[in-house]
């Protein structure tokens, strides 16, 4: 995004993304807000949803999975099963 010398922006149309992204940093900052894959400040102050399979900013061979380290469900159900168990052995020992 471009600036004027004086730090103001060269389109106004740009502001209210602009304060969104800075409204969705400081929630961040105080924990009102999480960033998660996909659920980004980006996502958000623009308002819109990703394409599926790209990432914005990110040259066209990066996936998502690449990207954002998203866990795949399969081995989702693994852990939530082993978590199921520890919570059942540690039940057992109380």
């Amino acid at each position: 995004m471009r600036v004027k010398t004086d730090g103001g922006l060269k389109k106004e149309e740009f502001k209210p993304i602009v304060e969104n992204i800075e409204e969705f940093t400081q929630q961040e900052t105080q924990g009102s807000f999480e960033s998660v894959g996909t659920e980004d400040i980006l996502t958000k102050a623009l308002g819109n949803a990703e394409h599926s399979g790209r990432i914005r900013g990110q040259s066209k061979f990066v996936k998502q999975s690449q990207y954002f380290n998203l866990v795949h469900p399969s081995r989702e159900k693994d852990e939530v099963s082993d978590m199921k168990l520890k919570i059942a052995a540690l039940e057992k020992t109380v």
